[in-house]
């Protein structure tokens, strides 16, 4: 594929935001076919033509669950940008990626439908485990190191970064380390179950599946 045809079809796929008609789910896939060609191509953010090479901070809506941090900077660490929590209320949070315009609106989107998705395929598993009392907290840590392991491996083989510019505005911001602490693991059989529902939820974008399909027959 030319050069000037591969950078046609990313600023096509960019232009498929949940702004111009797309649902989340399909968002991200745009989103993420984009950000592959531009790795797999070495493509500048300059040669775009549209697009400003600006970073920017993208913010997301309030949680008070837990993990979210640890899902946050999982997906910052694999879409070229770095996060940092802002507090809302004394248990409430949301997070602010910090990257390339386009890298932390994906970053942002994927976050927000994996973080449902998590919850919800979690809360389902919970009401099935009933021999775990910790059902769901073991199957979220399970399901963050899939994702984590899923999105880490793209990146490998794409040999993606965080841009030296997003680095050093992140560093310029002067923010504090987080000490929130995250969940603790007590059952491997309830955390192999959400590694795999991590791992599927990267692998096939199941951001909007329909609930089933979890539980063994």
């Amino acid at each position: 594929m030319e050069r000037e045809k591969i950078i046609e079809k990313i600023k096509k796929l960019r232009e498929h935001s949940v702004e111009n008609g797309c649902n989340e789910a399909e968002a991200i896939q745009f989103a993420l076919k984009a950000q592959k060609l531009i790795a797999d191509n070495d493509v500048e953010e300059w040669e775009l033509a549209d697009e400003v090479k600006r970073v920017t901070e993208t913010t997301t809506g309030w949680t008070a669950k837990a993990w979210a941090p640890s899902l946050a900077q999982t997906i910052a660490d694999n879409f070229r940008c770095k996060v940092y929590q802002r507090r809302v209320t004394a248990r409430k949070y949301e997070f602010v990626f910090v990257g390339y315009k386009a890298d932390s609106e994906a970053a942002e989107i994927v976050y927000a439908n994996l973080l449902e998705t998590c919850h919800r395929l979690a809360n389902e598993y919970q009401d099935f485990a009933y021999t775990d009392p910790d059902a769901y907290s073991n199957f979220v840590i399970g399901f963050i190191a899939g994702v984590r392991a899923e999105l880490e491996k793209q990146c490998f083989e794409l040999m993606i970064v965080c841009p030296k510019e997003v680095e050093d505005y992140f560093e310029g911001l002067g923010l504090g380390r987080s000490h929130r602490r995250g969940l603790k693991a007590s059952n491997n059989d309830s955390i192999s179950r959400g590694m795999q529902q991590g791992r599927d939820a990267v692998r096939s974008r199941r951001v909007e599946a329909p609930r089933g399909n979890l539980l063994p027959a």
